[in-house]
């Protein structure tokens, strides 16, 4: 269970980061691309609508790396409970487990 949590949380983490990444490197590798022909009404050519709709993805997956951030709830099983998961070895955090993971 202890590791389960963290894992669900940490790719929650790593999803929004690589999409963000993905929409911001599409958007600066097609600008870079397409610069002399942008403003041109020519088909193949990315408008403004393009542009705000992939800068919109962008912001919406830093947003959502920036809510799972500051909602984690990461924690380590004591050594002394390795064999056990039962009385004081019981992780917390699936007593509520729809809010330690309502984020990811």
């Amino acid at each position: 269970k202890w590791l389960r949590i963290n894992y669900i949380q940490y790719v929650a983490l790593m999803d929004a980061a690589l999409w963000a990444l993905t929409e911001l490197t599409l958007v600066v590798y097609m600008t870079w691309q397409r610069w002399p022909s942008l403003g041109k009404l020519s088909p193949g050519i990315p408008g403004i609508r393009w542009f705000l709709e992939h800068f919109l993805n962008f912001g919406f997956s830093l947003c959502g790396m920036y809510l799972v951030f500051t909602q984690r709830s990461f924690a380590s099983k004591p050594w002394e409970c390795a064999q056990s998961d039962a009385g004081a070895c019981a992780d917390a955090r699936t007593d509520h487990l729809f809010t330690t993971l309502r984020a990811a």
